[in-house]
């Protein structure tokens, strides 16, 4: 991507391609075309993304009460989403293990 700066040096415009005024490059995966990016969104996008984060999580909670009540098998589920489950599953325990030693941390 290329990006245009204001004169506070932070981006204020974006192309795809090198023209007048875009001539510095960014890699795609840069923090502060990312969060360009994030401020350019409506409010109303930004509230449908919140929303579809903590449906995934809805999700999750619904697919584990199914199973725990045997009313369907984690193997019934397609492979792929059987990979997705465990691998934020995996993410989620790594993630209470760090608030629980933050805990610990003398101040």
């Amino acid at each position: 991507m290329y990006i245009r700066r204001g004169t506070d040096n932070r981006i204020v415009a974006i192309s795809k391609v090198a023209t007048e005024g875009f001539d510095e490059q960014v890699a795609e995966d840069n923090t502060e075309l990312y969060a360009f990016l994030q401020d350019a969104k409506s409010s109303r996008q930004q509230t449908l993304e919140t929303s579809d984060l903590h449906m995934v999580r809805v999700l999750e909670d619904v697919i584990n009460l199914l199973i725990e009540r045997n009313v369907i098998r984690f193997t019934d589920l397609p492979s792929a989403a059987q990979g997705k489950l465990l691998s934020r599953r995996a993410l989620r325990e790594a993630v209470n293990l760090l608030d629980d030693e933050d805990d610990n941390i003398p101040l």
